[in-house]
């Protein structure tokens, strides 16, 4: 999929190009939860919190 977007960024297609590159990074964060989770097996409330962190954090950075 990364390198389906890729090729439509050589092009104009920026709104396709967009979307492809962030169902990528969306579907990596999702395999990257269900590693983190399946290898340290933290309980829902902590892993849940250090997300909210992380998020806000990540938002703060895209602000400055």
């Amino acid at each position: 999929l990364f390198f389906l977007a890729w090729l439509f960024l050589l092009g104009t297609y920026a709104a396709l190009t967009a979307f492809l590159l962030g169902v990528t990074y969306i579907m990596g964060a999702w395999i990257a939860m269900v590693f983190i989770l399946g290898h340290y097996k933290p309980g829902l409330w902590k892993f849940g919190s250090v997300g909210i962190i992380v998020s806000i954090a990540l938002f703060m950075l895209g602000a400055l």
